[in-house]
């Protein structure tokens, strides 16, 4: 009977430290599809800002005509 008792409350500290694991990998997950949606976001935003200057510098350049 003891053997299970302590059986039963090694089991119970393994889950215990298993589900503050799984809690800590959720939020670091979390965190990363945080920023990889920034970086997402700031990426697109640069291919528009180089777009803008593409055009820009093409405009300006010397012998390009109407």
């Amino acid at each position: 009977m003891l053997n299970l008792d302590r059986e039963k409350f090694s089991l119970a500290k393994n889950i215990n430290e298993l589900e503050s694991g799984s809690h800590a990998l959720e939020t670091t997950l979390a965190r990363l599809k945080e920023e990889l949606e920034n970086v997402a976001v700031d990426e697109e935003s640069n291919k528009e800002n180089e777009n803008a200057d593409d055009a820009t510098l093409y405009l300006l350049s010397p012998g390009v005509c109407c």
